[in-house]
């Protein structure tokens, strides 16, 4: 005796992933303070400003691909070819793992004494914007 039915065609049909919302709070970076909500291309600048201002792996809360590894690059005595080269490298790692982000590039550098200033362009799935990040040398 059979308990499904003759005849009986069960297919269970894919559902796409869609791409989660950007929809998200929106933090005042000074105050450190949630002042609303933000959507789009202004919740990805968000999002990245986050991600570089984090550093991988010294933080339980997030996982092991959250991040950026500047720490040991910016606070060694390296060329500045070195850090150009890692800079590059581990940002663009970074900012991969997330997927509105379609590509990073045309990265500039200057450097001073104390401080080695970064400019580079994101192409995202909400068009393209630049992105200016400074790392203080330790």
């Amino acid at each position: 005796m059979a308990l499904i039915p003759e005849g009986f065609n069960l297919e269970v049909e894919q559902q796409p992933q869609d791409i989660q919302t950007s929809f998200t709070y929106k933090l005042d970076p000074y105050t450190k303070r949630i002042i609303g909500k933000v959507d789009g291309i202004e919740a990805l600048q968000q999002a990245i400003f986050k991600m570089m201002n984090t550093e991988r792996y010294a933080y339980l809360i997030y996982d092991q691909n959250y991040g950026v590894e500047l720490y040991d690059i910016i606070s060694g005595s390296y060329s500045n070819e070195f850090i150009i080269s890692e800079f590059q490298r581990v940002a663009k790692e970074a900012l991969y793992e997330d997927e509105r982000i379609l590509n990073v590039r045309d990265f500039k550098f200057s450097f001073n004494n104390d401080s080695v200033n970064v400019e580079f362009v994101i192409d995202s799935v909400f068009g393209e914007f630049n992105i200016e990040h400074q790392e203080e040398r330790r």
